[in-house]
Formats: structure tokens, C-alpha cells, sequence
């Protein structure tokens, strides 16, 4: 039984302390056992990665946080609503929101997740070569969760497998950990649930922790396709942009006659591409969501253009040759209080 997701369990080697480790400690720094720990690594992109619950840069960063699993606000333990759907999806929201509670240091968000009982272990290296394995009990996990720190700890699922048989299941993960936007590890996560009257909980918790055979982060992959077609517009490097779309791409835009395939968007362009009087659209927000096997992809992003801020959305495909853009629309912002002036100078 094998499924992917990501750990828990390495929080504590950084908020216990309260400062930014620059490689992986040992998560449970009382104990006598110490364990090795290998070079730091270097982040797998250059991109900085917020996650989506902290405010966007600004436009001049040039730099687009793909989003992490959700973006919930503080303090909202009181006002979430039930996990509900299939078994699988009720397991990966369960997951997802224990993530989004360490995010928010928030216990109460997290609490209902887990059986009283629940035990968290990591296999470790101690200083004599030896393994063992240290464990932590959910009090002291809850404690650390909830102690105050200025860093944001920030683990993404990569992968995920889920096993389910009756009301037992195992989720297998690969994870990524950020702090403060900087990777720290990568590892697999393994949770153990039980279906209860009250819903899925986790009864046991385990993590590997290393800094080599890392994967990146599927949002920084897509969200550099994303960075490099908007480049490619400012460039005017058509081969390039129009070759980032799938063959039967489509793209809306901002006039309503404007959809347009592929093929038909490249014509329309041709003029402002060889005449090297193209758009430079950059953006400043970014959030990015997958199907369960991450072979599609579906976001949104701010802009900041000529037309001033709007907004594109749209849907990519993972191909042989990598991401593709499928689907692109392109839309002008209108605040509410000015829409009736929009109105009047539409004629409506």
C-alpha cells in the first residue's frame, strides 16, 4: 500500500525554535539521539514561491507565487465548511486542510483531524550511524503549530497515491517544504486514517526528510510556462508563444468577436509580432490547481497591462513535450462602483 502526500511531522524543526533552519534538523531537538543531517540544497526554481495566504508581490517584483493547496484566511476553524464528497476526496480535503492549519498556526482548524491517540514518527540517522526512530506525541505537535514565529512554513504535496479498503486508508506523498519561500527538504509523508461517525481521521503519522532526488513543485513548473509566454509576448517571439499552446488551443479576448484558435490568434498577431509592437503583460498574483494525477492544470493571475489590471485564466495540459496551454482568456477588471460608468460608455 503506497500513496503520496506531505509531511507534518517536519514542522517541529522549525517552529519549535522559531527561527529558519538553513538545512533539516532533528524535528525533536530534546532528544539525545542526534541525527546527521545532509548539505542544504539549493531551491529546485529561482522563483520566489509565497504561499497564497500571505499578500502577492507587487508587479514591479516581477515574481508570480503560484498558489499553495488553498487560500483560507486566518482564524476560520469556526466558520469551514463540512469536508464532504467520495472517500478519496474526503481524505485529500482532510489532508489538505491540516496543511492549511500549519500554515495558519492554526490548532482549531486541525484539531478534528486527528484521533486523540494520534502518534507522529520520523526515521532518522543518530551520530553513530544507527537508525531510529524518534517520535512525537500530538500535544507537542499541536504546541509547536501554535507557537507564535514570524516564518511561514509551507509544505506542497507533489504526488499522492490513497489506498482505502472498508474504513481503513494510507496516503502515500511526496512533499516539498518552503520557509519563508526558501526550499529547506523534500520527503514522503505517510498518513494512516480511519473512517469515524465524525469523518476521516488521522491515527498515525510518519516522514523522510533528505536534500537530494527532490521533484519540483508542479505550480513552479507551470507557473514558469506562464511567466515565459507572457515574456515571449514582450519579445515578440512567436515561434515561441504560439508554440506554447496545444494545437487546438483556443484564446479569449477582451472584445467579444475575440475567440480565436491557435491558428487564428497567430494570424491575427502576425503584424504586432513582426513589427516587434507586442503586449508585456506581467503578473503579480497567481493561483494554480491540479486534478488528482496532475496531468491538468487551471489558474488564475492578475495583470498589470496597458489596459490596466486584469485578469487571465485558463487550462493546461501535460503533454509529452511538457505543459501546454490549452485555454487562455484574457479579461478586463471593472470595479463595482464603476460599472455603471462602464455601462455608459458601452452604450447599455
Amino acid at each position: 500500500m503506497k500513496v503520496k502526500f506531505t509531511s507534518v511531522v517536519l514542522l517541529f524543526a522549525f517552529v519549535l525554535n522559531g527561527q529558519t533552519p538553513a538545512k533539516p534538523r532533528n524535528p525533536f531537538p530534546g532528544n539525545k539521539n542526534k541525527t546527521t543531517t545532509p548539505a542544504p540544497v539549493p531551491p529546485p526554481s529561482q522563483q520566489t514561491i509565497p504561499p497564497s495566504t500571505q499578500p502577492a508581490p507587487g508587479p514591479s517584483q516581477q515574481t508570480i507565487p503560484p498558489s499553495t493547496q488553498s487560500s483560507l484566511p486566518a482564524n476560520t476553524s469556526s466558520t469551514l465548511p463540512p469536508i464532504t464528497g467520495t472517500d478519496k476526496e474526503q481524505i485529500i480535503s482532510t489532508i489538505f486542510r491540516v496543511f492549511d492549519g500549519m500554515r495558519l498556526s492554526d490548532t482549531g482548524m486541525m484539531r478534528p483531524l486527528f484521533a486523540p491517540t494520534c502518534r507522529l514518527y520520523t526515521p532518522v540517522t543518530n551520530s553513530l550511524g544507527q537508525a531510529i526512530l524518534n517520535e512525537e506525541t500530538l500535544t507537542n505537535f499541536f504546541k509547536a503549530v501554535s507557537t507564535p514565529r514570524k516564518e511561514i512554513v509551507d509544505e506542497r504535496i507533489l504526488n499522492n497515491k490513497i489506498d482505502i479498503d472498508g474504513s481503513l486508508a494510507q496516503v502515500w506523498a511526496d512533499y516539498n517544504l518552503y520557509v519563508d519561500n526558501k526550499f529547506i527538504h523534500c520527503g514522503v509523508d505517510v498518513f494512516q486514517l480511519y473512517k469515524s461517525n465524525t469523518g476521516w481521521k488521522i491515527f498515525e503519522l510518519a516522514d523522510t526528510r533528505r536534500t537530494t532526488g527532490c521533484g519540483s513543485d508542479p505550480k513552479d513548473d507551470v507557473a514558469s510556462i506562464l511567466d515565459k509566454w507572457h515574456v515571449d509576448a514582450a519579445t515578440a517571439n512567436a515561434d515561441a508563444y504560439f508554440g506554447a499552446m496545444t494545437a487546438d488551443g483556443v484564446f479569449l479576448g477582451t472584445d467579444p468577436t475575440e475567440r480565436w484558435t491557435r491558428e487564428e490568434f497567430r494570424a491575427w498577431a502576425k503584424s504586432a509580432f513582426d513589427a516587434k509592437k507586442t503586449w508585456n503583460f506581467k503578473a503579480s498574483k497567481r493561483f494554480v490547481s491540479f486534478n488528482q494525477d496532475q496531468t491538468i492544470a487551471w489558474f488564475d493571475e492578475e495583470l498589470t497591462t496597458w489596459m490596466g489590471t486584469c485578469r487571465g485564466s485558463g487550462v493546461l495540459l501535460k503533454t509529452s513535450d511538457g505543459w501546454k496551454i490549452k485555454q487562455y482568456n484574457l479579461t478586463i477588471l471593472v470595479p463595482n462602483e464603476k460599472v455603471q460608468d462602464y455601462l455608459r460608455v458601452i452604450g447599455k
